[in-house]
């Protein structure tokens, strides 16, 4: 997020009349703007375990106060001053009212990005949204698709970088960048496009991610929406998609919430129930079995749709190994999983156990 040149010289006039280092973060912990030059561009790592009480937070580990800035136009920001006392805390709540002002006097409207950026996170008001599609001239009843691209090393900027080319504004696309770790993109679906041409673009974009740029992250996809207020609700099921896919730890990197049918239905049971069942099926034989070995075999044979042959390959071992493995299996559960009732029961069976222990979502 870019901020106006007046903000840089308030914070820096701030600090030099109160003679203590005053920095601005996003909502993500990035350093937006600090009177210490040596913290620009870089990463608050406290923010996320600062605990902020009407507005302010004090963190002993490091003696800084982290006050709260929320404002209409901006996405919430956070003011760090050093040290911890009464004096600080003055300082800082006439600091953030101040910014708060400026903030409001130098804001120019929101550009085209950040009104999509507000549609998928719900803070954008109908007002406001009439007034960006006239501004605009964007089509709110057309289709859309929102994919997102989760990174795990917070290299979000150089995926963003590599989806402006792919994804040029005249064509109707929006990329959005989220936070450090996430990428949005709001692709516009003509006519003659379905989720079979979403899923081809999508699988291309995993390999360009993964090979050129090198860069180790997932996606999720959300349904085909029209109406330009429904970019939320497929934004939200790109979400899920990537949490139920990254809880089941499904294969590849690419998950489609509209193909995540049974995962979404484990989901939507109350967890005292999937307790339930999973504590009946899961019996004492069947965890003592269940090493890392007998995971991965039954984990590539249902990859390979109960193909025996298919299966060996790809575990690099031999066909009859595995019919040794999969009557093993059988001996101790009662279940032949070359029989799909079978193999159905038992992937449930393991999906229920992950869906139990995974608390990991994306937010």
């Amino acid at each position: 997020m870019q901020i106006d040149s007046r903000i840089h010289m308030t914070v820096s006039d701030i600090a030099q009349h109160i003679g203590m280092t005053v920095t601005l973060l996003d909502e993500t912990g990035d350093v937006l703007t600090s009177s210490d030059p040596y913290l620009n561009n870089t990463h608050d790592d406290w923010l996320d375990s600062a605990d902020f009480s009407e507005g302010v937070a004090h963190v002993g580990e490091i003696n800084k106060t982290y006050f709260l800035l929320e404002n209409e136009n901006y996405r919430p920001l956070r003011v760090v001053l050093e040290g911890i006392s009464r004096e600080v805390d003055r300082c800082g709540y006439l600091i953030t009212a101040m910014l708060d002002e400026v903030l409001r006097t130098t804001l120019k409207k929101p550009g085209r990005e950040e009104v999509f950026r507000r549609i998928m996170l719900d803070r954008i008001d109908p007002l406001d949204m009439q007034e960006a599609i006239r501004d605009y001239r964007i089509n709110p009843d057309i289709d859309r698709c929102v994919i997102i691209i989760q990174t795990f090393d917070g290299d979000a900027s150089k995926v963003y970088d590599g989806m402006i080319k792919l994804f040029p504004r005249q064509q109707g696309d929006i990329v959005v960048s989220l936070n450090r770790y996430v990428v949005a993109i709001v692709k516009q679906v003509d006519d003659e496009s379905d989720m079979d041409t979403i899923v081809q673009m999508v699988q291309a974009m995993d390999e360009t991610i993964a090979n050129e740029m090198t860069i180790d992250a997932c996606m999720g996809v959300g349904s085909i929406k029209r109406g330009l207020i429904n970019i939320r609700d497929s934004f939200k099921e790109a979400q899920e998609a990537i949490n139920l896919g990254l809880t089941q730890q499904n294969k590849g990197r690419v998950f489609f919430f509209q193909r995540l049918l049974l995962e979404r239905f484990l989901q939507e049971v109350p967890r005292n129930l999937r307790r339930q069942f999973y504590e009946i099926a899961f019996s004492d034989s069947l965890k003592k079995m269940l090493n890392d070995e007998i995971l991965t075999t039954i984990t590539k044979f249902f990859e390979n749709n109960l193909n025996l042959s298919e299966a060996a390959r790809k575990l690099y071992i031999h066909r009859n190994t595995l019919i040794y493995r999969l009557d093993k299996i059988q001996k101790v559960t009662g279940l032949d999983l070359r029989h799909f009732e079978d193999a159905m029961l038992l992937k449930i069976i393991i999906m229920l156990g992950k869906s139990l222990s995974s608390n990991n979502r994306l937010e």
